[in-house]
């Protein structure tokens, strides 16, 4: 019986050590390790925002609840891939904010305004770049909630 909760004891102890690991949170990275996206608008006027950060994690917050949730992490491959396609894609440097009533928006770091694309406005197209490269960023959203 000793033996018994012994095992017992140890196997919560080194579980405990394992969920306390420390885990990046979304302040201790840089603007230019994140990429932000996400939607907004509509009747109530609510906002989700999601952080791809450099190393695959993905946060999410909104507008109701300003708590960032940390998602699910991606392959760090796959991550680069996404950094490397966006920067590559010059829309830190594409002058597009064309919201309309329901709107999405995409862009690099934290700042809201610089070097944000934001559409939704019928009356203006995005370049259709941007609209592929915010589904596939959408598409890792939806796999990750399986």
């Amino acid at each position: 019986m000793k033996k018994f909760i012994f095992y017992i004891l140890s196997f919560a102890a080194v579980s405990l050590i394992f969920a306390c690991t420390s885990t990046k949170n979304l302040s201790s990275y840089s603007p230019d390790e994140t990429i932000v996206f996400g939607n907004g608008g509509g009747f109530t006027g609510g906002v989700t925002t999601y952080f791809l950060t450099n190393d695959g994690r993905i946060f999410k917050t909104t507008s109701q609840q300003k708590d960032t949730l940390f998602l699910a992490k991606i392959k760090k491959k796959e991550a680069a891939r996404l950094f490397s396609e966006y920067d590559r894609s010059g829309f830190s440097k594409l002058n597009f904010d064309h919201p309309g009533d329901r709107y999405s928006f995409i862009g690099k770091g934290f700042d809201s305004g610089l070097g944000r694309i934001t559409w939704g406005n019928p009356d203006y197209t995005p370049p259709v770049e941007v609209t592929d490269f915010y589904q596939k960023l959408l598409l890792f959203i939806k796999n990750t909630k399986k």
